[in-house]
C-alpha cells in the first residue's frame, strides 16, 4: 500500500472530483441545462465527454453562442458551427448569437442561419464582419413567424428582401448597417408587434422618406454616427406616424430631418452635436421641427449642443412652441446658466416643476463652469420666481470613474437651503453611461 503522503493527497483530490462530477450528474436535466447554459458554446460541447448522460446534452440547451475569436484558426469555428447546428435538437433552439467574418463564405454562413431559422428560433444576434457590399441575408430571417428579437451589428450595405413579414418581431436592434431602399427600411420599421427600435451609426445616405408606423412601438433611440464629412444634399426625412412612444432619445447631428404625424411621446431626450460650419442652418431647421414635434411631452432632456444650435439662429427663439405638459426638465453639460434659449425654454414651460443640470467633475472650467447653489438659484430666479421649482445639479465623476455619482437639491426655487445627498434615478445613470460609451 502506498503511503506517500503526496501520493495519498492526489488520490483524495481525484476522487473528491469523481464525486463532486457525480453530484453533478444527479441533477435534474433542466438544472444541468440552466447550467450549461450559462457556459460558452464550445465549452457546452466540451461536456459531453464526461459520461453518457453528457454526451448529447449539451444539444439541448436554448441558446446557441458562437464567436470565432474563440478558436484559432477560422476552418475550425467553421466546422465546429456547421457540427453544433447539425446537430442541435429541432424543437429546443431559442437563440443564436453568432459572430464571425463573412470574407468568401457568405453561402455557408447563410446557410447555417436558415437552418437556425427553422429550429422556431425566438432571439437572433449577428455580428458578421468583411461582407461582401451589398450583403443579403437569408429571406427567412424577415420572414420568420417565431423571432421575437433581432440584433444586427453588420458594416456593410444591407439588402433587405422585397416581402417582410415579422409578426412577432417586439425588440429590433441595428448598428453600422447602410441602409439601401425607402420602401424596405420602412416596411422593416413598421412591424405590427414592434415595441423597441434602436439604430445606432447605422447609414442614411441612400434614403429619402422613411416611415417607422409600427402601431405598438414605445422607445424609440437613434443613436447617429459621426458627422463631419458628410454631404448635407444627403438628407432623409424620417416620418414618425401614429405611434405613442414612451421614449425617444436621438444623439447625434441633425442632418436628417425627423417629423412626427398623429404620434405622442412622454419623455423626449437629444444630446446635439455642435459644428459651426454650412450644415449649421439646415441643423437648425431640423431642431426646430424636432422641437414643434415634441410639444407635448412630460420630461425633456437635452445638451449644450442643441443650446448652441439656436442661439446661432435668434430669430426662431420667439417662434419656439410652447410646452405645456413638461414637469421636468434636465440640461447636460451647460456652459451659461444666462443662455437667452435656456430662459425661453423656461418661460414656455408653464406647469415645470423641476428642473436638473448635469455635468462632469474632470472637465476643463471653461466648458463645464463650477457653479455653487446661490448661482444657480440666481440664474433661474428671473424665470421661476412665480413658482416653486425644485433644482438638482447631478455631480456625475468623469467618464472614466466607477464612483457612484452624488446629486444636491434645492428646494423652493431661488432659495438657498435644504441641500442633501440625492441618488440618481438607475435608468439615467445607465443612459449616461451608454451615451458615454457612444460618444
Amino acid at each position: 500500500m502506498d503511503t506517500n503522503p503526496t501520493v495519498v493527497q492526489a488520490k483524495r483530490v481525484k476522487l473528491d472530483e469523481i464525486q463532486c462530477s457525480d453530484r453533478l450528474s444527479n441533477l435534474p436535466d433542466a438544472v444541468l441545462l440552466c447550467i450549461l447554459a450559462l457556459l460558452p458554446t464550445r465549452d457546452a460541447v466540451a461536456t459531453s465527454i464526461l459520461s453518457k448522460k453528457w454526451k448529447h446534452l449539451w444539444a439541448f440547451v436554448p441558446y446557441l453562442r458562437l464567436d470565432e475569436f474563440e478558436f484559432h484558426e477560422r476552418s475550425e469555428f467553421m466546422d465546429f458551427l456547421e457540427r453544433a447546428l447539425a446537430l442541435r435538437s429541432v424543437s429546443s433552439l431559442k437563440g443564436l448569437t453568432l459572430s464571425c467574418k463573412v470574407l468568401d463564405d457568405a453561402s455557408r454562413i447563410n446557410s447555417l442561419i436558415t437552418r437556425a431559422i427553422s429550429c422556431n428560433l425566438q432571439e437572433l444576434s449577428l455580428s458578421l464582419f468583411d461582407t461582401a457590399q451589398p450583403y443579403e441575408l437569408p429571406a427567412s430571417v424577415f420572414r420568420c413567424q417565431t423571432l421575437v428579437e433581432i440584433q444586427l451589428k453588420m458594416s456593410c450595405t444591407l439588402k433587405f428582401p422585397c416581402s417582410i413579414c415579422l409578426s412577432s418581431l417586439t425588440i429590433l436592434s441595428l448598428e453600422s448597417v447602410t441602409f439601401m431602399d425607402d420602401k424596405s427600411t420602412s416596411d422593416l420599421f413598421s412591424c405590427p408587434s414592434l415595441k423597441e427600435l434602436l439604430i445606432k451609426k447605422c447609414y442614411w445616405k441612400n434614403l429619402n422618406l422613411v416611415s417607422i408606423s409600427a402601431p405598438k412601438l414605445k422607445k424609440l433611440i437613434i443613436l447617429d454616427g459621426p458627422a463631419r464629412g458628410r454631404a448635407v444634399s444627403n438628407v432623409c426625412r424620417v416620418q414618425i406616424k401614429g405611434v405613442n412612444l414612451k421614449l425617444f432619445v436621438y444623439t447625434g447631428r441633425l442632418l436628417n430631418e425627423y417629423s412626427f404625424f398623429g404620434s405622442s411621446t412622454k419623455n423626449a431626450r437629444f444630446y446635439f452635436h455642435h459644428i459651426d460650419d454650412a450644415g449649421l442652418d439646415l441643423v437648425v431647421k431640423h431642431e426646430y421641427n424636432l422641437l414643434n414635434g415634441l410639444s407635448n411631452v412630460h420630461r425633456l432632456a437635452f445638451s449644450d449642443g442643441f443650446l448652441k444650435d439656436l442661439a446661432c439662429k435668434g430669430e426662431l427663439l420667439d417662434r419656439l412652441p410652447t410646452f405645456p405638459n413638461v414637469t421636468r426638465l434636465s440640461v447636460r453639460r451647460v456652459i451659461s446658466l444666462n443662455c437667452r434659449v435656456l430662459q425661453m425654454i423656461f418661460e414656455k414651460s408653464p406647469h415645470l416643476d423641476r428642473i436638473s443640470f448635469k455635468r462632469f467633475i474632470g472637465e476643463t472650467s471653461s466648458t463645464t463652469p463650477k457653479w455653487s447653489p446661490k448661482e444657480i438659484c440666481a440664474a433661474v430666479a428671473l424665470i421661476c420666481a412665480i413658482r416653486a421649482v425644485n433644482i438638482s445639479v447631478c455631480t456625475s465623476l468623469s467618464r472614466r470613474s466607477k464612483k457612484t455619482p452624488s446629486t444636491s437639491s434645492v428646494k423652493g426655487g431661488i432659495k438657498q437651503k435644504d441641500f442633501q445627498e440625492e441618488k440618481p434615478r438607475e435608468d439615467s445613470l445607465q443612459e449616461l453611461q451608454v451615451l458615454e460609451g457612444y460618444s
